[in-house]
């Protein structure tokens, strides 16, 4: 999924958004009333934007939990307590089965000897019944286990996949937000260098994501899910420094933008 988080949409929408006041700002100083009133409707609708992209962040949250814990659920249900449900009614049907055929049996039989052997026999039916039914199982639960660890690391390559391309959508935005500025005689000197070095963080946590792409690919195929889970999570460990890296240059620039051109004071 290659969608802001609702986070990252506030986050961008509200830097987006100032700095547009403050690049107009710039723009139509000393040009009168006409300029102030034009500042007032840029400051009023950036504000209305920052509150809309929060409400709709809070309601994409909310129903992307919703959708999770369905899928979840239903998938639960569907490999795991259907399933085992289904296992313990099977056995309840052929334990019973077991034990009405061996009554059956005590009634005709004429000795205490043959009593004791038809009882002898239905245990041990009853014993390799209870072994059948652990086997499946425990089965069952190491297919969902299976299940779980390929979901786990299929869900951490898309995350991480996708924080990438958050990085490249904020780049490219703060790339225009720039030659917006620097069109508009704003001096840019001092942010253009953390955005190249933000550039270079970010090129260098996408190798890092790579390799872990790389790595979890082998969940559709892999015979040994589990084990795989385990070095991609090691893996992700090695990883998430370069993410953070790359996230607080991208902050750095964010910061000395709002430092270079800073909104206007709240009225």
């Amino acid at each position: 999924m290659n969608k802001l988080t609702p986070v990252a949409l506030i986050t961008l929408t509200a830097l987006l958004t100032f700095s547009g006041i403050a690049f107009a700002e710039n723009a139509t100083k000393g040009t009168g009333k006409a300029a102030s009133s034009s500042v007032k409707e840029a400051r009023k609708d950036a504000k209305s934007e920052v509150k809309e992209a929060r409400k709709e962040a809070k309601e994409e949250k909310q129903e992307l939990k919703q959708e999770e814990r369905a899928s979840t659920t239903a998938k639960k249900n569907e490999m795991y307590k259907q399933p085992l449900r289904n296992l313990r009614e099977e056995s309840k049907a052929k334990e019973k089965s077991i034990w009405d055929k061996m009554k059956d049996m005590l009634k005709t039989a004429t000795s205490s000897g043959a009593r004791k052997e038809i009882r002898g026999d239905a245990k041990d039916e009853i014993k390799i019944l209870m072994e059948q039914k652990r086997a499946s199982s425990t089965a069952v639960r190491a297919q969902y286990a299976e299940y779980q660890a390929r979901q786990y690391i299929l869900n951490i390559k898309r995350t991480l996949e996708s924080v990438i391309v958050r990085f490249d959508d904020m780049v490219a935005r703060m790339e225009s937000r720039i030659a917006k500025l620097k069109s508009g005689g704003t001096n840019t000197t001092s942010v253009e260098p953390l955005l190249a070095q933000a550039k270079i963080v970010i090129n260098q946590a996408r190798a890092s994501v790579q390799l872990v792409s790389n790595l979890a690919s082998q969940a559709t195929t892999t015979i040994n899910v589990i084990a795989l889970r385990a070095q991609v999570t090691t893996l992700v460990a090695s990883t998430t420094p370069s993410i953070r890296t790359a996230r607080n240059a991208l902050e750095a620039v964010s910061n000395r933008l709002l430092i270079i051109a800073p909104p206007g004071p709240k009225r």
